[in-house]
C-alpha cells in the first residue's frame, strides 16, 4: 500500500511539473509574439575596442537612450560581450542583452536587409582595408551561426546602409554598388539584385559628394510603401537625384525635406549630424535622430506631417560625428527569426 501511495505521488508530481512547464512555456511564447512589430538589433562597442575608446561612454549612452525609446513600441536587443555587459547593469532590462562578439557597431552595414525575409550581402566596402571588413563580416556570420539566425546569403557586395527599401518591392541604392561589384555589368547587377530579393523597382541615384561610404540612407527615407522623403540638394545634383527617382519609380510620391549637414569629419567620415532621414522605419513607428539643434522640433513636426506612423525622437548628437546615427547603428528583423532571438535573451 505504501509503495502504491508513493507511486501515485510521483505520478501526480510529474503531471504537475509537466503542466507548470507547459504553462511557463506558453506564457513565455505569449510575451515574445511580435505581431507586426519589428525587432531592432544594435551592437554595443566592446570595452576593449581601441578604435571606439574615445567615444565609448557616448556610444553606451546612445544605446541606452535608443533602448528606452524603442521599448514599449517595437522590440530591441543589444548585442554585447560579457565584459561590456556590466556597463549596462541597472540601466536597461537584462532581458534585452544578448551575449555576442560582433566586432563592430555599424550593424546596418554588415547585418541583413529586408526584415521579413532577410538576405545578407557581402560586406566588403572600398573605404576599409579588406582584412578589416573581412574580420567584421566574419564576426557577424559567426554570431548568426551561434544563435541560429537563418538568412539568404548573396554574393553581391552591398553595405546595408546603401540599401533603403520600402519593405515590399522597391529599393533605393547609390551608384556605389557599381564600383563595389566591378565584375558585373550595370544592368546585369540590377537584374541580379531584383531577382534575389523579388523587387519590382530599383532606383540607383548618384552618390552624395564627399560621402565616404556612398550610402543611400543619408539621402532618402521611405515613410510608406509609395512615399519617399529626399534631402533637398543644390543644383545640378538635385535634378540628377530627382530625375533618377522619378524615372525608376513612377508611382512613388517624392517629397523633399531640409537637411542641415555640418563640416565635421572624423577619420575620413563626414558627420551625420543634421541628417534626419537616417531614421529607423517600422510598421507603426519612425525613430528619428535629433542633434540638439534648433531645427530638431521643426523636423519632427515636418516628418510627422507626412506619415500616420508615430515619429519618436532619439538624441544622437553624441555619436553622429562618427559618421552615422539611428539607422546606421541598427538592423531589423521580423517574424519567427526575431522571436527566436528574443527567446535567447530570456534564457540568460
Amino acid at each position: 500500500m505504501r509503495r502504491k501511495s508513493i507511486f501515485k505521488r510521483i505520478v501526480l508530481f510529474f503531471f504537475i511539473q509537466l503542466f507548470f512547464h507547459g504553462f511557463v512555456m506558453a506564457d513565455q511564447n505569449k510575451t515574445i509574439q511580435l505581431g507586426d512589430r519589428h525587432l531592432i538589433v544594435i551592437s554595443a562597442p566592446s570595452i576593449d575596442n581601441r578604435y571606439y575608446k574615445d567615444f565609448f561612454h557616448q556610444l553606451i549612452a546612445f544605446d541606452i537612450a535608443m533602448a528606452n525609446a524603442i521599448t514599449g513600441n517595437d522590440l530591441i536587443i543589444i548585442l554585447v560581450d560579457k565584459e561590456t555587459k556590466k556597463v549596462f547593469k541597472g540601466k536597461v532590462p537584462e532581458k534585452i542583452l544578448l551575449d555576442s562578439t560582433v566586432s563592430d557597431i555599424w550593424v546596418r552595414d554588415i547585418g541583413t536587409v529586408f526584415p521579413k525575409n532577410p538576405i545578407k550581402f557581402v560586406y566588403r566596402p572600398n573605404y576599409l582595408e579588406k582584412a578589416v571588413s573581412t574580420e567584421i563580416d566574419t564576426s557577424f556570420n559567426q554570431f548568426a551561426n551561434q544563435v541560429g539566425l537563418e538568412f539568404k546569403q548573396s554574393e553581391i557586395v552591398i553595405d546595408g546602409g546603401n540599401f533603403v527599401d520600402n519593405g515590399l518591392n522597391r529599393v533605393v541604392l547609390t551608384e556605389r554598388i557599381f564600383s563595389d561589384n566591378p565584375t558585373f555589368q550595370k544592368e546585369e547587377l540590377i537584374s541580379a539584385i531584383k531577382r534575389e530579393i523579388g523587387l519590382n523597382e530599383i532606383a540607383v541615384i548618384p552618390e552624395e559628394k564627399g560621402d565616404t561610404t556612398g550610402h543611400a540612407d543619408g539621402m532618402v527615407m521611405w515613410v510608406s510603401e509609395s512615399k519617399l522623403l529626399v534631402n533637398q540638394y543644390d543644383e545640378p545634383f538635385r535634378s540628377k537625384v530627382l530625375s533618377t527617382l522619378k524615372h525608376s519609380m513612377p508611382g512613388v510620391e517624392i517629397i523633399e525635406i531640409p537637411s542641415y549637414p555640418t563640416s565635421v569629419v572624423y577619420d575620413g567620415f563626414p558627420s551625420a549630424a543634421g541628417i534626419y532621414v537616417n531614421s529607423i522605419v517600422t510598421e507603426k513607428y519612425i525613430y528619428m535622430p535629433t542633434f540638439g539643434k534648433p531645427e530638431d522640433t521643426q523636423m519632427l513636426k515636418l516628418i510627422q506631417s507626412y506619415t500616420d506612423k508615430k515619429v519618436i525622437p532619439i538624441y544622437s548628437a553624441q555619436i553622429a560625428d562618427l559618421g552615422g546615427s539611428v539607422r546606421c547603428l541598427s538592423f531589423q528583423i521580423k517574424g519567427e527569426r526575431a522571436e527566436k532571438l528574443i527567446s535567447l535573451t530570456r534564457m540568460h
